[in-house]
């Protein structure tokens, strides 16, 4: 392994003891994890910005200027007593926020309704005298289960939808031509290794995009696919596009 390898790993345990400590905010400790591999040359200024283009991250990002606004307005006093009401004992007051949040949160993202409910929770435990944390708990694993029943519930299922949206290196199959060019296309060996532009006889296609670009993990010298990359390994491998 090289001096890459063992920074990453020496920069990623660093972190991870950062958050537990809990010294430094969270977003302190990540952007100086993120300066400290950007400066060292192990990631891009395209790779190290781009988490804060994602749009699971920047959809969070509104959903919190929403949570503040309502705040600010005193909304959330009137979301508590709607939420809540009066009801007669902790459990029912388990109950009736349980049966909202839950279903809401898989409409609307969990991390906003967790920010708004917590500041009504506890405006409402301290009139009505019970204790905000028989009531956090309840709705924390509400939120969670109702969350996870949707791509929009959580933020992780976002964050996670945009990483696979979004190819990277030889992960991104050339865009085929005339429906041959793609992975695990027609002809012998398909899957990855033979698929993709090739003909019957090992041949690419005359309309395929089969090594037409240079690999970029190959030109970073990480490229884990050898002889079965769809992508040029120099320009020896380099052929015209073959789209018509």
């Amino acid at each position: 392994m090289d001096w890459q390898g063992w920074l990453t790993i020496g920069v990623v345990l660093a972190t991870l003891g950062l958050l537990l400590w809990e010294r430094f905010s969270p977003d302190k400790v990540l952007i100086g994890a993120t300066v400290v591999l950007a400066g060292s040359g192990i990631l891009g200024v395209r790779q190290a910005l781009a988490g804060f283009w994602n749009p699971g991250v920047l959809t969070v990002a509104v959903l919190f200027v929403l949570v503040a606004a309502l705040k600010s307005t005193g909304a959330i006093r009137w979301i508590g007593d709607w939420v809540l009401g009066r009801p007669r004992g902790e459990f029912a007051a388990q109950a009736r926020l349980v049966g909202i949040t839950s279903p809401l949160s898989a409409f609307v993202n969990n991390t906003p309704i967790v920010a708004m409910l917590t500041s009504a929770i506890e405006h409402w435990s301290r009139r009505s005298g019970i204790a905000p944390s028989k009531l956090l708990l309840p709705m924390n694993y509400a939120t969670i289960l109702g969350g996870m029943c949707t791509l929009v519930g959580t933020s992780t299922n976002l964050i996670v939808a945009g990483l696979v949206v979004v190819p990277v290196g030889c992960d991104r199959v050339a865009a085929p031509g005339r429906g041959r060019g793609r992975l695990g296309g027609g002809g012998r060996g398909g899957g990855l290794g033979g698929g993709g532009g090739m003909g019957s006889e090992g041949k690419p296609h005359p309309g395929s995009n089969f090594k037409t670009k240079i690999c970029e993990r190959f030109s970073k010298g990480n490229c884990t696919f050898g002889d079965r990359c769809h992508f040029a390994h120099g320009e020896a491998e380099l052929r015209k596009s073959g789209i018509v």
